[in-house]
């Protein structure tokens, strides 16, 4: 495999593993909120932002999130 594509799997993983653990596991709800569109992103799906290349993005969004809900 091309380490480039690796590198974006992993990115991928990463990613559906935050948004998971925020979900406390739940397979559903992960679905969901990575195929529903999000006014704060623009009315974009998180999907989507993976697959326009808005991963870094998308990423630092998430990491933004889960910050302010631990407060």
């Amino acid at each position: 495999m091309p380490a480039q594509v690796h590198e974006r799997i992993r990115e991928w993983a990463t990613l559906l593993n935050l948004v998971a653990e925020h979900f406390q596991g739940d397979h559903q709800k992960t679905v969901l909120w990575f195929t529903t569109l999000n006014p704060l992103l623009g009315n974009i799906t998180p999907r989507d932002m993976i697959r326009f290349g808005r991963y870094n993005k998308l990423f630092k969004f998430v990491v933004n999130a889960l910050a302010g809900n631990r407060r």
